[in-house]
């Protein structure tokens, strides 16, 4: 409701096996933090844009979280990771992702990260599933 966030846990949660929930509880807290204490300094209830912009990022980072956490649950996903010899650069732009790197990803990552899903797609298709 107005003037109301949810954080970490609260705000989305994904997967008991991947623990990402200190990580998430703490960035989102910092997050809310900063865009609610200014006007939380003037005495005012932070207006629904501001809202809006936590609620979006911190939806661009959870869907990220949910597409590795669900993805590694499938052939393709493990296939490609742990592919001998790996594309080492894919590899840690998807590591990055994993230790939390997932609301602001450098281009670098964005485009490593793509190739990686790219491949697992593929990978995925040759077992049938979609």
């Amino acid at each position: 409701g107005p003037g109301w966030l949810n954080v970490g846990d609260a705000a989305g949660f994904v997967d008991p096996v991947y623990s990402a929930g200190i990580y998430l509880a703490t960035v989102t807290a910092e997050r809310a933090f900063d865009l609610v204490c200014p006007s939380l300094l003037r005495g005012e209830v932070p207006d629904a844009q501001v809202l809006e912009e936590y609620g979006r990022w911190f939806g661009t980072g959870l869907t990220r979280f949910k597409q590795y956490i669900y993805g590694y649950y499938t052939p393709g996903f493990r296939q490609v990771f742990f592919s001998d010899p790996p594309l080492e650069s894919m590899r840690r732009a998807v590591v990055s992702i994993l230790a939390g790197n997932v609301f602001s990803p450098s281009r670098r990552i964005r485009f490593w990260t793509s190739i990686f899903w790219f491949w697992v797609r593929w990978e995925n298709r040759k077992h049938g599933l979609r």
